[in-house]
């Protein structure tokens, strides 16, 4: 599904918890593993984040807006605001790492 700047900015809004947002392009192999990654994480009950998918070549005006220029990458945000950047393959260990680093749990 092809993810719109109004889809996004409605997720990012009402968001209660980080969001990952995460950069691809559907012809970048590192990309699509890295999505399966995240999507797969993200589906377990305490993965701390929302996972959303952004593809590039669909969605080029969210890749300016966070100043994407590399797929893979992903973005983090706590209540709207960028707290962590990953460029090139991340593992899903990382990523949380990186949230709970910027609130660790219990604070």
């Amino acid at each position: 599904m092809a993810q719109t700047t109004d889809y996004i900015d409605a997720e990012i809004s009402q968001a209660d918890r980080p969001i990952i947002l995460e950069f691809h392009d559907n012809e970048c192999t590192p990309c699509i593993t890295q999505e399966r990654l995240l999507m797969h994480a993200s589906v377990h009950p305490s993965f701390p984040a929302h996972v959303i998918g952004v593809n590039v070549e669909e969605a080029p005006e969210i890749a300016d807006r966070y100043a994407v220029s590399t797929v893979p990458s992903i973005v983090l945000l706590r209540e709207g605001k960028t707290v962590a950047r990953f460029t090139g393959l991340a593992d899903a260990g990382s990523v949380i790492s990186a949230l709970e680093a910027d609130h660790p749990a219990g604070a």
